[in-house]
């Protein structure tokens, strides 16, 4: 099978592959019709979709280094938000980043680096919340036990630890711009990709 021949071939010509090919895991490319029916579970997975996860940060680097970066928040449209929203709906993809896509947008649309992260990360609440609710009714609709307690703290922590790397990466990318983002993004993708090749992780 495809599956089995990819999984023999030297580990230099599939790391060579992967470069060359990025847009799926080593263990996909070639299955055909196999692969179709695992598309649906592959935005569960850890590992990076790299091809599509490349494209974006590099878009996301032209985007930050030829924008405009002038409006603010206050020149925020409807029309500009409903492409915000439509860029958050994007992290529905493999390999798409949901801050990724929404800052890319803010800053494609003549935003500046502050506004758009700001705009993102706010953007990203009722989404968040919504899924927590969604989860927590299903974990009592399925009959499992939520410890309320260590629920509470652990959200109180994510909360704090969550508002502190925001504040943090507001300062960051209003003086340095986003190439370091980008960079350890890109880097991050080689390495998991290197690991997949040498057997360290496996796609599925």
């Amino acid at each position: 099978m495809a599956l089995d021949r990819q999984r023999r071939r030297p580990c230099g010509r599939r790391f060579a592959h992967g470069l060359a090919d990025p847009g799926r895991h080593p263990a996909d490319r070639g299955a055909g019709p196999a692969v179709q029916g695992r598309d649906r579970d592959l935005a569960a997975q850890p590992l990076p979709h790299r091809g599509d996860a490349d494209r974006l940060r590099l878009l996301l680097w032209a985007a930050d280094r030829f924008g405009r970066r002038e409006r603010t928040l206050r020149q925020l449209s409807w029309r500009d938000g409903l492409l915000f929203g439509l860029a958050q709906a994007m992290a529905l993809v493999p390999g798409v980043s949901r801050s990724g896509g929404t800052i890319t947008a803010g800053l494609l649309m003549g935003y500046s680096r502050e506004a758009a992260a700001r705009y993102s990360f706010l953007l990203a609440i009722p989404a968040v919340l919504a899924s927590g609710l969604y989860q927590l009714y299903r974990s009592a609709e399925l009959g499992s036990p939520v410890p309320r307690g260590p629920t509470a703290l652990a959200t109180l922590v994510a909360f704090g630890v969550g508002y502190g790397v925001i504040v943090i990466f507001l300062k960051l990318v209003s003086s340095r711009g986003y190439l370091p983002f980008v960079v350890y993004r890109i880097v991050l993708g080689i390495g998991v990709l290197a690991l997949l090749c040498l057997g360290v992780l496996s796609p599925l």
